[in-house]
This record gives C-alpha cells, sequence and structure tokens, in this order.
C-alpha cells in the first residue's frame, strides 16, 4: 500500500519543515514578533499538508461528476468576484490619487493593478488547464 497519497502536499510540508528553523533563528536573533508568526503559521501547514499527504482518498473517489462540475464554477465565480473587487479598489484608489496626490494611494492602486493582472492569469492558467483536462 502506498504511504504518500499526495506528492505535492509532502513536497510543501517538507519546505514549511524547513522554514520553521530558519524564522526561530531569525526571530531570537532580531526579536521581532513577525518571524516567530511566521513560525508558528509555518509549523501549522506543515503539520496540515503532512495529514493531507498521508490520509486516504477515499472520499475523493466517491465524488460526484455534477458535484466536481458545481464546485468548479462556484470556485471560478469566486475568483471572477475576487478579480472584480481587486479591479475596483484599484480604481477607488486611482481615483483618490487623483484628487488628493496622495503617494501613497498611488502606491497601493499600482499594487492591486499588479495583483489584478497576476489573478488575470493565473484565471486563464486555471481555465486552459480544466479545458485541457475535461
Amino acid at each position: 500500500m502506498k504511504l504518500v497519497k499526495r506528492k505535492l502536499n509532502l513536497i510543501i510540508a517538507v519546505i514549511c519543515a524547513i522554514n520553521v528553523p530558519v524564522c526561530v533563528f531569525a526571530a531570537l536573533r532580531q526579536s521581532e514578533a513577525r518571524f516567530a508568526v511566521t513560525a508558528a503559521a509555518s509549523v501549522l501547514l506543515t503539520f496540515s499538508n503532512l495529514y493531507y499527504a498521508l490520509a486516504p482518498q477515499n472520499a475523493e473517489n466517491r465524488e460526484d461528476e455534477r458535484d466536481i462540475f458545481i464546485a468548479r464554477k462556484s470556485g471560478s465565480d469566486a475568483f471572477k468576484l475576487s478579480c472584480w473587487l481587486v479591479n475596483a479598489a484599484a480604481l477607488i484608489f486611482a481615483i483618490v490619487y487623483a484628487v488628493s496626490r496622495e503617494p501613497a494611494c498611488l502606491t497601493v492602486s499600482l499594487t492591486l493593478i499588479a495583483a489584478s493582472a497576476a489573478l488575470c492569469i493565473i484565471y486563464v492558467a486555471v481555465s486552459c488547464y480544466y479545458y485541457k483536462h475535461n
């Protein structure tokens, strides 16, 4: 019987486990809370990914095709909504910058535009993947 069910989760767990001592060392050396929080988050991610890597896949095999379609459709709609919200926030910050000339608003707007571009690229890649595998 195969011990590791999902290899990607195991790889992520190993990367997070490597990150824990690095963050603990940085937290002790620089006395900053952000490194301690990152170490705690890495520990949680390590254990959750190890659980998913070693857990049996019985529940996944019982899924119906209609359930999978509904899950993909709702995930796609949620992703589109998040893209619209990021674009709206970028537009609002751009308008605030145009009115007030506050440099922080320009920085936030450009960051949100870059995040929106990344979300669009991810959406196209995921759509192409599902198109090829269906």
